[in-house]
């Protein structure tokens, strides 16, 4: 029933898709806790090409609009079940170009959000790794909306990763958030006026294992042939060592 449920989907009208979950995602997602196997096919209908867009369309919406709080409860099944399908949901940015048409309006929210109770939890994974498949995603530069709309939550995203980092998280977490602070999706002339706040982390990629520092040094290296070298040694000597 469950793959005949799907094919059916394949066929469908994208707009009578949408209005179709939009009516009924939350009792769709409530029977996929009830009953594992309908999991499978709304993963189905997220990573294929036809269906992806209405479903995903549908699926951000209800979830950044009254899930996200459940991604940080990382022992229940529905805490595992939005982490999952939203991971499968991000993974498809960069595959499917459409996905612009119906991120654009969530992902100052979805980001928004995550770096809220990233900052407000005490266990603040789950929404980094939210937010590092996101930007990995956006960092191809094919989806060009989404890039720019990024631009609006760049200074935020970075004040909340250097809040995060300074607290009990940054700790214990530090090379998922040093990682999501180096991979910003953003183009260097856009991080100028934040480059001196991005040193701290440069050096505690330095201060890493060989993954990190060679991210670290990748982007230091990338920093020196982009600027003068003035302005980078002036950004520099305001390292906190």
């Amino acid at each position: 029933v469950s793959d005949h449920f799907a094919s059916m989907c394949h066929v469908m009208d994208p707009k009578n898709m949408t209005e179709l979950f939009a009516s009924h995602i939350s009792t769709l997602f409530s029977k996929a806790l009830e009953h594992p196997p309908l999991v499978r096919v709304l993963a189905q209908l997220l990573l294929n090409s036809e269906t992806h867009a209405p479903f995903a369309d549908v699926l951000s919406a209800f979830f950044i609009g009254t899930k996200l709080d459940a991604i940080g409860d990382t022992k229940s099944a529905e805490g595992k079940l939005v982490s999952r399908l939203l991971k499968h949901l991000l993974s498809c940015l960069g595959k499917y170009q459409h996905c612009e048409f119906y991120m654009k309006n969530r992902l100052i929210p979805l980001v928004q959000g995550c770096l809220d109770r990233a900052v407000e939890t005490v266990d603040c994974t789950p929404y980094i790794e939210i937010l590092n498949l996101l930007v990995h995603s956006l960092a191809g530069g094919k989806l060009d909306k989404l890039y720019q709309e990024f631009l609006f939550v760049l200074q935020p995203t970075i004040d909340a990763i250097l809040m995060i980092l300074q607290g009990p998280s940054g700790r214990t977490h530090r090379k998922q958030i040093v990682e999501l602070c180096l991979t910003l999706p953003v183009r260097l002339q856009n991080l100028l006026p934040y480059l001196s706040k991005l040193m701290n982390p440069i050096l505690i990629a330095l201060k890493g294992q060989d993954e990190l520092v060679n991210m670290g040094l990748r982007t230091l290296e990338f920093w020196e042939y982009s600027l003068n070298p003035e302005f980078l040694e002036q950004e520099m000597a305001r390292i906190e060592v």
